[in-house]
């Protein structure tokens, strides 16, 4: 603008052309003019609605961890802490997945910008999500070492997280884009942000476990709100995106696949991973779903403090929560048909999802040989009471199923 102390001019002012020859260079370039007069008024707003949205993520994601592991089993949820499937997934969660991230922005750093490549590394490099524990208790996979590896991988994060996020944001990413791009990096880190997120959610999981421990009966219902909290995350985090001043869904299409090599190379690699070690089947899907759902709860309250270009790489978690949706989702339930998971062969669909079979995992301590033979029969005759002669006789009315919406199962609904 050729005269910088008129600033209280409104945007729509510069809409007279005769008001913005005053204003502008030359009438030949009103409308770059209005246009950024009019970008900079949009992220004036952006800034000021930020904030709310940030409380609103960190609420949400706080409720979501507190009804999801308020719904644990607690005796099987401490035993699995002896399982070497903890320390496989740890390995997956914090090693694996934090390089694939990277390596895929590596690939692609030519048609992702900057904000969105930064959202998605700390995405890559967050612990595992709650809605894997979902997953695992809907296909009846190993939901006692799921819910394990979420609450370790949480809390292990604290420092592993930051240290992910130092070597592959603000070191090799940075280095990718020259001394210019690494300190524009390092401005986009918001440390502050990731820590009370973090302390968030570990707050949650203590809680949450503390709470099923003395109410037992209400898990059930802190369960359903929990679950209600995680889809009013992903509304909240698609509003903020959406609305913001960019353009989320007017990136190249490369963008778009790039964000679903991560979780589907994760979950390749972890379920690789889990087979060499001989785990019991129920506990390799628990794994790899573990190990490919991420916390996008902290990559979206990240993304929300980036000002309005962060509100539009918001739409990076929202993204990566719909593939891991998709894919993991469509591994779990197929690993169900191939009997790769605590419901007994052949019984219904709507019967596998409705009932659930979490005490065929019950036994010995996860690893062992017995547990390893008693769940790679996938509940076949799990709960059988057998003679001395290994001839099998009436059920062991322990092992009977229960309903998944039944208020004394103690399980993720």
């Amino acid at each position: 603008m050729a005269d910088s102390n008129e600033t209280n001019l409104k945007c729509a002012d510069y809409a007279d052309d005769a008001v913005a020859a005053l204003y502008c260079d030359s009438p030949e370039v009103v409308s770059q003019c209005l246009n950024a007069c009019q970008k900079l008024e949009c992220e004036s707003e952006d800034d000021d609605s930020n904030n709310a949205y940030l409380v609103g993520a960190q609420v949400l994601v706080f409720f979501l961890v507190f009804g999801l592991s308020a719904s644990v089993n607690f005796a099987q949820f401490r035993d699995r802490f002896r399982s070497k499937g903890v320390y496989l997934g740890l390995a997956c969660q914090f090693v694996a997945m934090p390089l694939l991230g990277f390596l895929t922005v590596a690939a692609f750093r030519d048609h992702i910008r900057p904000t969105f490549a930064v959202v998605l590394l700390i995405v890559t490099s967050s612990p595992g999500g709650s809605y894997s524990n979902f997953l695992c208790n809907l296909v009846n996979a190993d939901l006692a070492l799921s819910v394990a590896m979420t609450s370790v991988s949480t809390i292990v994060s604290v420092f592993m997280l930051p240290f992910n996020v130092f070597v592959y944001v603000q070191t090799a990413y940075g280095a990718l884009l020259g001394e210019g791009g690494r300190d524009d990096i390092v401005q986009l880190l918001p440390y502050n942000v990731i820590g009370y997120t973090l302390a968030n959610v570990i707050a949650a999981v203590l809680l949450g476990l503390a709470f099923g421990f003395r109410w037992p009966h209400l898990q059930r219902s802190v369960n359903l709100f929990g679950t209600l909290c995680g889809l009013g995350s992903i509304v909240l985090g698609l509003t903020a995106s959406l609305t913001s001043c960019e353009t989320p869904l007017e990136q190249n299409a490369i963008v778009y696949l790039a964000i679903a090599i991560p979780p589907l190379l994760a979950l390749l690699v972890a379920l690789f991973g889990a087979s060499v070690a001989r785990l019991p089947k129920a506990q390799r899907v628990s794994i790899a779903v573990e190990c490919a759902f991420q916390n996008t709860g902290i990559g979206l309250a990240v993304a929300l403090s980036l000002g309005a270009e962060g509100r539009a790489a918001a739409v990076v978690p929202i993204i990566f929560g719909a593939y891991d949706a998709f894919l993991v989702g469509g591994f779990a339930i197929a690993s169900m048909f191939f009997g790769w998971t605590l419901t007994p062969k052949g019984i219904p669909l709507w019967e596998a999802f409705v009932f659930e079979h979490q005490e065929t995992a019950a036994g010995p301590p996860p690893g062992s040989g017995d547990n390893e033979n008693r769940n790679d029969n996938n509940g076949d005759d799990a709960g059988i009471v057998h003679d001395d002669k290994n001839n099998p006789g009436e059920v062991d009315p322990e092992f009977q199923t229960t309903r998944k919406d039944d208020p004394n199962a103690v399980v993720l609904i």
